[in-house]
């Protein structure tokens, strides 16, 4: 279940603690916490689950919980949808874990790249380890032809970003021919973005169908959509804004 932050004084007990017949079975989870994706990559990993579902609120600052889509984005990775069901004020999307879920969520390492992005206000953004998540059914670093996994990274900035940054992720073919793209949320430009420590953020990439069996390419392009600018790269020679951070395999489409 996504939590806005405000809820974070309730010191953790919530209205609904008593609708819970089983509270072991319940992750309340702020998306926006550090530990965010290995509290629910913990979650999933669980042997006795064989379904979840993720509660989603409509309302108020609850509707924005999940800006990044973190949640769905790492359940997807074990489990396959099921149902939807809306009702007053919320929505539960039901899944199906699949039957090696727990093989599924653990995370590779990160493999250590360098590439720095300049922002309008000078500060830099320094991204220093890429992580290719593992998909069922594929392994960590390929993707299935018109499917879609996720890629982890990570951050060192100078301050907070003050504007609303996004990312997008392509997949660039021998000719550098984009066949996928997927463009996520990074930062919301709150100020609320940490910077002392190495800040890891998650992101989905895809591969369009009927792409051919394959190694890919994988580009990185960091922009701020309110001015449709790119952020260009800190770096000597050409200007660029585009950083290759690595290269996916794609095989056969999932059944």
């Amino acid at each position: 279940m996504p939590l806005a932050p405000l809820w974070r004084g309730l010191g953790g007990n919530y209205t609904l603690d008593y609708l819970i017949e089983r509270p072991d079975s319940v992750l309340m989870l702020y998306p926006d916490a550090p530990d965010a994706a290995a509290q629910l990559r913990a979650f999933l990993a669980r042997p006795e689950f064989d379904e979840v579902r993720i509660v989603r609120y409509t309302w108020a600052q609850d509707a924005a919980a999940d800006p990044r889509r973190l949640v769905p984005l790492l359940v997807e990775l074990a489990a396959a949808p099921r149902a939807n069901r809306e009702e007053t004020d919320y929505v539960v999307d039901a899944y199906t874990l699949h039957a090696t879920h727990a093989g599924h969520v653990a995370a590779p390492p990160f493999e250590p790249t360098q590439a720095s992005f300049v922002a309008a206000d000078g500060a830099t953004l320094a991204l220093s380890g890429v992580q290719p998540l593992r998909h069922h059914g594929v392994q960590a670093g390929h993707l299935p032809s018109g499917g879609r996994g996720a890629v982890g990274l990570e951050w060192r900035w100078e301050r907070p970003p003050a504007t609303e940054l996004r990312v997008s992720l392509r997949l660039l073919d021998a000719l550098g021919k984009p066949v996928g793209q997927a463009d996520s949320l990074l930062v919301d430009g709150g100020g609320q973005t940490p910077v002392d420590d190495a800040l890891v953020t998650y992101h989905p990439v895809m591969a369009a169908p009927g792409t051919p069996p394959g190694s890919y390419a994988l580009e990185l392009i960091v922009y701020e959509p309110a001015a449709d600018r790119r952020l260009p790269l800190n770096r000597a020679g050409a200007p660029r804004d585009a950083a290759p951070i690595g290269r996916l395999a794609v095989g056969a489409p999932l059944d």
